[in-house]
């Protein structure tokens, strides 16, 4: 299936807006990614597969020039339904649809492991950076693949449709192989409160008190969810 037709079905097939869909493991990832987000106030900020918004709309809650991009206009219309200060442009990873803008941020979370070439994307990003402009990328980190055989075609189809597992080391050879410059990385949400449930029984304690917690965790036993990747552009030799 071409992976456009993909994404527009699959967002008009699943509801990701619901309240109930926010679960407390994204409410806590998406606390820790807003945390060490280090944009500026009067910064562009481009965010390519923004999905149901969360990035988006608590950027334009903060203020921020935030336009987002999505390969489902149905999600695009529900972002812009929420919040008018986010501009919504139909487009893809691969093919962005602007001439000559140009951004100080582009931001990438959960996305890069659903791309086919995640190295051509890269290189295409680059050329919408303004100089000086950096990429922030969030990815599960070290994901197990599980491939299931398609009802319908009969072939082995990775699950939630992705298609690379990132450990720091791969992500950080594809970001220096792209001709970036790796600003930092961070791993966060330890798999010992994910996948234990564990939590859900910490729900009461205050964002900042869990994060503590949280980079104790990843630190203490090296399996994080996520891990996120800031990088910069090489400047072109004269």
């Amino acid at each position: 299936m071409d992976f456009k037709k993909h994404y527009d079905i699959d967002a008009r097939v699943f509801d990701y807006f619901g309240q109930e869909q926010l679960s407390e493991n994204e409410r806590r990832r998406n606390y820790i990614v807003f945390k060490n987000f280090p944009v500026k106030q009067g910064e562009k900020i481009l965010e390519i597969g923004s999905g149901r918004g969360w990035f988006s709309l608590e950027m334009a809650k903060l203020g921020h020039d935030i336009t987002a991009v999505d390969l489902s206009q149905d999600n695009l219309d529900k972002i812009s339904s929420q919040s008018a200060r986010v501009r919504t442009v139909y487009g893809s990873a691969d093919d962005l649809p602007f001439t000559e803008e140009r951004f100080d941020w582009i931001v990438m979370n959960e996305v890069l492991e659903h791309l086919e070439k995640p190295k051509e994307v890269l290189e295409h990003i680059r050329s919408f950076l303004k100089p000086l402009g950096k990429v922030f990328i969030s990815v599960p980190y070290d994901e197990k693949i599980v491939q299931e055989l398609c009802i319908h075609c009969h072939l082995l189809t990775p699950r939630n449709a992705h298609l690379h597992s990132f450990s720091e080391e791969s992500l950080t050879k594809l970001a220096k192989d792209s001709e970036y410059i790796v600003l930092r990385t961070f791993k966060y949400l330890s798999k010992i409160f994910t996948r234990t449930g564990l939590i859900k029984v910490v729900k009461f304690l205050p964002d900042s008190l869990f994060y503590l917690k949280d980079q104790i965790s990843c630190e203490l036993f090296r399996k994080p969810e996520y891990i996120t990747i800031i990088i910069q552009a090489k400047k072109k030799e004269i």
